[in-house]
């Protein structure tokens, strides 16, 4: 049986959790998203924070994801390739740049 977006909606909907436990119980169901974050080599999904790997010993292929905070064109295209499964709970990947961009025309 395949999960839609509006049956873990209500599913999630019936359950008191809180937004850690929430992205927890999405990433188990649906898997991890392909939005993630790097510090120091180390991978983590955007959603739940768990640890998916680590890019300085090669053993994580970050070919089709889409870093939260690096707005190359990479990013960019895989970001359209992303479906609810991966966008779900988990953060605008492109947020600070936005942030940024609003205030540097501000200030302009």
């Amino acid at each position: 049986m395949k999960m839609t977006k509006k049956k873990l909606l209500g599913h999630l909907k019936e359950l008191d959790l809180d937004a850690e436990q929430r992205a927890a119980v999405v990433c188990a169901i649906v898997g991890h998203s392909r939005i993630i974050n790097i510090c120091l080599g180390q991978v983590t999904c955007s959603r739940c924070d768990e640890i998916l790997g680590d890019t300085l010993a090669g053993v994580y292929d970050i070919k089709d994801k889409v870093i939260v905070g690096h707005n190359c064109n990479d990013c960019k295209m895989n970001y359209a390739q992303l479906t609810w499964r991966d966008k779900l709970y988990a953060p605008d990947p492109f947020a600070e740049e936005k942030n940024e961009n609003q205030e540097n025309s501000k200030s302009a």
